[in-house]
Parts: structure tokens; C-alpha cells; sequence
């Protein structure tokens, strides 16, 4: 990935299930409680799939300029 540190796509590839592993764990270790995820861009879709696979752990959401459509019912007012 580049002239960087990050592991070789080998040990970690480029996917949202990737990313989310390595997201979900940073917030595991330095997040006692629950999280208001802020999420940008591509970290919508990123975001979101912490939020469905771990609801009790999120306090809110914040998205901007991100790709995120609802798929499964409607946002409440």
C-alpha cells in the first residue's frame, strides 16, 4: 500500500471487511464505552457496518460527504 508502514495486502487487504476489522479494534482498545462514530467520505459505508454489527457499542453518527444510502427502512425524524 504504498511507501508506508501498512501491511502488505497479503496480511491486509484493501476492503471495507478489512478496514472495519482493523477500525473496530482501534475503538475496542481506546473506547470504554460507546462511540460517536464521525464518518467522512469512505468512512460511511465503513461506519456503518460497526454500527449494524455493533449497536450497544454506539452512542451516534455523523456523516459527511459520505456515500451512505438507506437500505433498510426509513431514518426517523
Amino acid at each position: 500500500m504504498g511507501y508506508s508502514e501498512a501491511p502488505a495486502p497479503t496480511v491486509m487487504r484493501p476492503t471495507f471487511d478489512d478496514m472495519v476489522g482493523a477500525m473496530d479494534a482501534f475503538i475496542a482498545q481506546c473506547a470504554p464505552g460507546p462511540v460517536i462514530l464521525y464518518m467522512h467520505d469512505i468512512g460511511g459505508p465503513i461506519g456503518m457496518r460497526i454500527a449494524t454489527a455493533y449497536p450497544e457499542r454506539i452512542a451516534g453518527l455523523i456523516f459527511q460527504t459520505s456515500p451512505f444510502q438507506w437500505t433498510v427502512g426509513t431514518p426517523s425524524a
